[in-house]
């Protein structure tokens, strides 16, 4: 299994890491190869708003530019992207999640299983000419205690406390 860190830790699809961890994070992923995408919380109240942030993020081209107003229709695009690129190791990085965990919880509950669907689907994906397996993990940024430096994140998770997803 691959991991976010040489200590193991991303067994979990989704980390919750302190904002300040911000460049820490960045570098340490980007040492072991991640291909980095950035999703921004400003602006999101519904559902409309997450899914066109996520445009911008993944820059998700749409038929007909459309706007994009389904889990499913984002869910493919999403896996498109991911198997016309090359990368076999893809972070998003998402600012701010506690703006959305505080003002739409539901939303962020539905933001989370959606990017865990899509995760399982590409790392479950068989290595053809059109497809290839992507490790697909989520850092979700805050700024309240709820979110660990991500220095102690890995001090305190060892190998041993994360099971295979």
């Amino acid at each position: 299994m691959e991991n976010l860190s040489s200590t193991h830790i991303g067994y979990f699809r989704v980390v919750c890491v302190s904002s300040y961890s911000w460049d820490e994070v960045n570098s340490s992923l980007r040492s072991q190869g991640f291909v980095l995408y950035n999703l921004e919380s400003e602006g999101i109240v519904d559902k409309k708003s997450l899914l066109r942030n996520l445009v911008q993020s993944f820059e998700l081209v749409l038929p007909d530019n459309d706007p994009l107003t389904s889990w499913d229709a984002a869910s493919d695009l999403l896996w498109q992207v991911l198997m016309d690129g090359t990368a076999n190791q893809v972070a998003l990085l998402w600012k701010d999640s506690q703006k959305m965990l505080e003002s739409n919880l539901q939303l962020f509950l539905n933001a989370i299983e959606f990017f865990q669907g899509v995760a399982e689907t590409v790392e479950r994906q068989e290595n053809t000419t059109d497809t290839h397996s992507v490790l697909f993990r989520i850092v979700a940024f805050g700024t309240d205690q709820r979110y660990p430096p991500w220095s102690r994140l890995l001090n305190e998770v060892g190998p041993k406390n994360f099971g295979n997803s």
